[in-house]
C-alpha cells in the first residue's frame, strides 16, 4: 500500500517583485501556519521518501518549512517545474512515474489543480484544499503506475484553522 500526501502552498504575498504570479513568496501568515502545520505532522512523526514540489518559491517555502518540521532536510525536496499551475493529468504523470522503491511522498502544488487531483483520486467530485492544507491518501495500489481515479483514500486532512 502506498500513500501520497497532498500539500497546498501556504498563504502568498499579494504581489512579487517582478509582478510574476510565479516568483511570490510565502506572507508572514503563510510562514507562520506551514510552521504550525508542519508541527503537527511531525508531531505524528510523518515520514516521506520524497518530497515533491513546485519550483515556485511559495511552493518551495512550504517544502522547505514542512522538510524542517518533519526531520526531513532541504536535500529531500525535488524542485519539478511542470507541478506549477498543474493540472489533474499532469499531477497524475508525475506520481505514476515515481519509483518503485518509495512508499510514501509528499507532493506540494496549487489549486485548482491540487484540490481537483485530490478529490479525482478518492472518488469525489470537488474537494476544497484551502491554503497550507495537507491531505493524506492511501492508495489500494501496490504500483505508482496503478494510481487512477478512485484509488485512494482521504485517510487525514488538515490545515491551520483547525
Amino acid at each position: 500500500m502506498l500513500e501520497l500526501t497532498l500539500i497546498r502552498h501556504a498563504n502568498a504575498q499579494t504581489n512579487s517583485v517582478s509582478g510574476n504570479d510565479i516568483d511570490r513568496t510565502l506572507s508572514a501568515k503563510g510562514r507562520a501556519d506551514t510552521a504550525r502545520v508542519g508541527q503537527r505532522l511531525g508531531d505524528c512523526d510523518r515520514h516521506f521518501d520524497l518530497i515533491l514540489s513546485s519550483s515556485a518559491p511559495r511552493a518551495l517555502e512550504t517544502a522547505a518549512i514542512m522538510a524542517l518540521a518533519t526531520g526531513h532536510s532541504d536535500e529531500a525536496i525535488t524542485a519539478v517545474d511542470s507541478l506549477y499551475c498543474a493540472d489533474v493529468d499532469t499531477l497524475l504523470n508525475s506520481v505514476n512515474n515515481l519509483s518503485p522503491a518509495i512508499q510514501s511522498a509528499a507532493l506540494i502544488a496549487h489549486n485548482p489543480g491540487l484540490a481537483e487531483f485530490c478529490g479525482w483520486l478518492c472518488g469525489q467530485d470537488k474537494t476544497h484544499m484551502p491554503t497550507c492544507s495537507v491531505a493524506t491518501i492511501r492508495l489500494d495500489v501496490e504500483d505508482w503506475m496503478a494510481v487512477g481515479p478512485g484509488s485512494g483514500q482521504l485517510t487525514d486532512f488538515d490545515y491551520p484553522a483547525k
